[in-house]
């Protein structure tokens, strides 16, 4: 999802944006092994909502035809903290809830329709590339599908790839030092699992 956002604003100021991802994009909202946490479930928060709604028209209603669930999250959504609920609020919030693969979907989706975007997939990005100087980093070398080592030129680089970047080696071979790192630990761990509804007392599923 970094990666696509990121895309979405780069596309305001160059005229041409290519999207590099190591998995297969799959044709329908499925789970993406290279994606951590697909299997929760998942909810979009005012932040992300409304960083969707400005940065792609009509999102949320692409993403409730697509199959999601919109809430009130004034009325709908029961808070429960420090031994009390919070109370309604007085104006309407929307809150989408749907499957981390499916709000990547709609996203990759509306990513795609613009005419400066490519979207590649099955791109294994295996180093960057850089001037005589080794001073700046004129694009990367990509292993694609066929396994085939490719260039790719780019005026900017953005790399997405979270805790598992390579940034900081592939630039240390450069000879630049690796940046500071800090570290925050927080014991706090969620897990979600799919159950069957038991039946109503009219043996109808709730």
């Amino acid at each position: 999802m970094g990666g696509l956002v990121a895309a979405r604003v780069l596309a305001d100021a160059f005229d041409r944006v290519t999207v590099l991802d190591r998995d297969a994009f799959p044709s329908t909202p499925t789970p993406r092994r290279g994606v951590p946490q697909g299997n929760h479930v998942h909810a979009l928060l005012e932040a992300g909502r409304s960083t969707l709604e400005d940065l792609f028209a009509g999102y949320g209603d692409e993403l409730v035809a697509a199959g999601a669930t919109e809430i009130d999250l004034s009325t709908d959504f029961n808070f429960y903290d420090e031994g009390d609920f919070v109370s309604e609020g007085r104006h309407h919030l929307p809150m989408y809830c749907a499957s981390r693969p499916l709000i990547e979907h709609v996203t990759r989706r509306e990513l795609d329709a613009l005419d400066s975007v490519t979207l590649r997939d099955e791109c294994h990005v295996t180093e960057y590339r850089t001037d005589d100087r080794e001073s700046t980093v004129e694009g990367v070398r990509i292993r694609d599908e066929e396994n085939e080592i490719e260039p790719i030129d780019a005026d900017l680089v953005v790399d997405c790839t979270g805790r598992t970047s390579s940034t900081p080696e592939w630039l240390a071979r450069h000879g630049y030092r690796r940046p500071p790192r800090d570290e925050v630990r927080i014991d706090l761990v969620y897990s979600t699992i799919a159950i069957d509804r038991p039946p109503t007392t009219d043996g109808r599923s709730t």
